[in-house]
């Protein structure tokens, strides 16, 4: 490493922390978890999980992909320290599946499907924060979280009692920040020097600040202050003996729990699906086009994960907002992520007094853009475009995880995926095509009971007074679903004069 390269991946790792400084304060709030967690999270990351990652230039903290997960499992569970212990579960089993190397089996889930699953986390997100952008102080919406859409409360009533208190200075901050948040992806903007080190969320954040700022002192009835919630509260230590005092400790007698391991199932399969699906984002980026190891990024996150458990942390992930941002910024190696880390330590000691001045509605609208970029239109009509085939899971996902939980969702997707996928292996496997009065039956692949409709459909096509041969030399197997079929159509052949010729046909299971 040249004391050039150093150089830039300082000032790399200082974008870094800008982007994820926000977005962990907001994760955490959208995961109904302490705030500070998201910053030890985010420490843990860059301080250790850098250097134990597969990625060199791979950054890892709190994931928009576990919010809902995070959210339901803290309320199920009954409290944060008990949630730690699901944690604990995800990170182990994450260690164990990187030693095993069984990241692979990631590679079995269909695209359609991961893309339901992050559009599901996009939507959720969307909607939790919904009361912050309105600075409502109760959720109308009504546990909106992934254990089902249907438990929240929908009706008129609730909608109406919701809206009736409707805080205009939330409104107009977060249609404000929304607008500082496209005003830093303009070309415009992009092209100044500053917007190295003042990216959208860092922007929308300090614009928050700003104009709570006048409120305060110009507009007192639009303000939002502590007193009426919608104001960021992180603790204020005097020393490092407080910010200890303060941390969770998770219950060790909890780990054994069945909700506590069901959990940690659950965070440990799409923690690591969203780590995995990050890593190769990360690697078509690189400019220097490393490939990384996703088996010892997953020891990495399972460490990552593990010691979050153990100070009080969010589970965390291979984050692609932070990666690419470091990327973008210069990042050559994991120094920048380890700098990140860092500057997130000092942040606790130094900056709780200016962090606790971001109003809630700011955040709000830095976690609904990231929900929106994970559910929007475009990825909707992008998949429709793809065909049915891909479309079909993709809803079936995003349905099945909005009426049950990720996990079934997941699950529901990947079955729909794979049976349309041997449904059409089934339809296209053979082809009929007729000469005159004769036909040729040839099958191009393998034939399973799936394909038994279709090839008797085929067969029943067959008129009296014909012939018809049966080739399956390309076949390197023929399931006896199969064989039957064609025995029986065999057998009623003779009754309606049709000559079978089977000298092509390889299996001696025929009568």
């Amino acid at each position: 490493m040249t004391f050039k390269s150093a150089l830039t991946d300082l000032s790399a790792g200082l974008v870094v922390y800008l982007v994820s400084l926000p977005l962990s304060l907001g994760i955490a709030l959208s995961s109904d978890a302490p705030l500070i967690s998201g910053i030890i999270s985010g420490i843990i990351a860059g301080l250790f999980v850098s250097w134990l990652s597969g990625s060199s230039l791979s950054v890892s903290g709190p994931a928009a992909g576990l919010v809902t997960i995070v959210s339901v499992g803290i309320s199920a569970t009954g409290s944060f320290s008990v949630f730690l212990s699901s944690v604990f579960v995800c990170g182990l089993l994450q260690l164990m599946g990187g030693i095993l190397r069984l990241s692979t089996l990631a590679h079995y889930i269909p695209n359609s499907v991961i893309k339901g699953v992050l559009t599901s986390i996009g939507i959720i997100i969307i909607f939790k924060q919904i009361p912050h952008s309105l600075g409502l102080d109760q959720d109308f919406v009504s546990d909106l979280n992934f254990d089902g859409i249907r438990t929240g409360n929908f009706s008129a009533l609730g909608m109406n009692n919701g809206f009736a208190d409707i805080h205009i200075g939330a409104i107009l901050m977060t249609i404000t920040c929304f607008f500082f948040l496209w005003l830093a992806k303009t070309q415009r903007f992009t092209s100044l020097k500053i917007s190295i080190i003042l990216p959208g969320p860092l922007l929308a954040a300090l614009a928050g600040i700003g104009i709570n700022y006048i409120f305060i002192n110009y507009f007192p009835t639009l303000a939002l202050t502590t007193k009426n919630g919608h104001l960021v509260k992180i603790p204020e230590f005097a020393n490092w003996r407080e910010i200890t005092s303060q941390m969770h400790i998770m219950q060790f007698s909890k780990l054994l729990n069945h909700n506590v391991l069901q959990l940690g199932l659950t965070l440990a399969i799409v923690a690591s699906l969203e780590t995995l699906l990050s890593i190769e984002a990360t690697d078509k980026l690189d400019p220097l086009r490393r490939t990384s190891s996703v088996n010892r990024e997953l020891v990495a996150q399972g460490c990552g994960n593990i010691m979050a458990s153990l100070l009080g942390g969010l589970p965390m992930t291979s984050v692609i907002v932070t990666s690419s941002a470091n990327i973008y910024a210069g990042g050559k190696s994991r120094l920048s992520c380890f700098t990140h880390g860092i500057l997130l330590l000092l942040s606790i000691l130094v900056l709780p007094s200016f962090l606790n001045q971001i109003p809630l509605a700011a955040l709000a609208a830095i976690l609904i853009n990231v929900g929106y970029h994970l559910a929007s239109i475009k990825i909707f009509k992008k998949i429709y475009s793809l065909g049915w085939d891909q479309f079909t899971p993709f809803i079936a996902t995003v349905a099945g995880i909005a009426a049950m939980d990720i996990l079934s969702g997941t699950i529901l997707g990947w079955i729909v995926g794979i049976f349309i996928l041997a449904w059409k292996a089934s339809k296209d496997n053979f082809t009929l095509v007729k000469t005159g009065n004769n036909y040729y039956l040839q099958f191009h692949s393998d034939a399973y009971f799936l394909s038994k409709a279709n090839l008797k459909e085929a067969l029943r096509q067959i008129p009296k007074n014909s012939s018809i041969t049966i080739d399956t030399t390309q076949s390197k197997e023929i399931s006896l679903d199969i064989i039957e079929v064609i025995n029986d159509f065999n057998i009623e052949a003779s009754y309606r004069n049709i000559h079978v010729d089977l000298s092509k046909f390889i299996n001696k299971q025929l009568t």
